[in-house]
């Protein structure tokens, strides 16, 4: 199966605009120096916060609306190969079938004469038959199995995600309540409180882009078990038809042999 990517999850502002960092605000953090018209320090502290609580809202908002959409484009495409997929097994099949019964009618009418052969012939495609439908319920079942572990590794990695997302929003907003405090400081208060947030704005990027690298791992090393698995089921069940055409083969071959050595 073609491989969908997915690292767009994490990628851009569906999920780095969640955690804008206050540099803007950081820079006009000072006492203002002109005239007694302008608004108080704490005044001024007091709007830029509030501006940028509304912006990280809003940045989170936009976010979540990015993330689902991504998830549900990736879950459309995915659907949709499968079908796909689906759709060509299915006709590959059904060409198969037709091909198989087109080659027994036309051995049973150059044989038409020998009742003898004609029955070995039959007996050979009935077990040609039965082999190919064991094939098939067996290579279905493998597909199913991968789809199935694929599927468990997808929701897994977007439940670490989201977990992710909100520890890292959780963070944030611990410590933004924090910052919130420091219009009422001094000028180095709030110099302070500054450095503080940004800290731990910077200790809540780095946990939150670790727990997406591992989520990202186990979801590869997952698929990439699932593939390992079916790709030996599906070697044993060709190794199997292989054998049982083979001995259907072997067994009409004898007849042959011993309807050729009585003329």
């Amino acid at each position: 199966m073609r491989k969908i990517r997915f690292s767009s999850l994490i990628a851009g502002a569906a999920l780095g605009a969640t955690l804008l960092t206050p540099f803007a605000v950081f820079a006009d953090d000072a006492p203002p120096t002109t005239a007694s018209t302008s608004p108080t320090p704490a005044i001024a502290c007091n709007a830029r916060t509030a501006e940028y609580v509304a912006n990280l809202e809003k940045a989170r908002a936009n976010a979540d609306a990015k993330l689902q959409q991504v998830r549900a484009e990736y879950d459309a495409k995915l659907a949709a190969l499968r079908a796909a997929n689906d759709a060509k097994l299915s006709a590959n099949r059904s060409a198969a079938e037709a091909k198989r019964l087109a080659n027994e009618q036309a051995r049973l009418l150059r044989n038409q004469n020998n009742q003898t052969l004609k029955d070995a012939i039959t007996a050979y495609y009935t077990a040609v038959n039965a082999a190919f439908q064991t094939r098939i319920s067996a290579m279905d079942a493998a597909r199913e199995a991968f789809r199935s572990a694929q599927e468990a590794a997808l929701t897994a990695r977007r439940q670490a995600i989201d977990a992710a997302i909100t520890a890292r929003r959780n963070a944030i907003d611990t410590a933004l309540a924090s910052w919130k405090t420091r219009c009422t400081g001094t000028a180095a208060d709030r110099k302070a409180a500054n450095q503080t947030f940004q800290a731990a704005i910077t200790s809540a990027r780095t946990a939150f882009q670790s727990t997406i690298k591992t989520a990202l791992n186990d979801y590869s090393s997952a698929v990439k078990s699932a593939q390992a698995t079916r790709v030996a089921a599906e070697k044993s069940t060709m190794d199997a038809w292989k054998s049982a055409v083979a001995a259907a083969l072997q067994t009409l071959q004898g007849v042959r042999k011993t309807i050729s050595s009585q003329k």
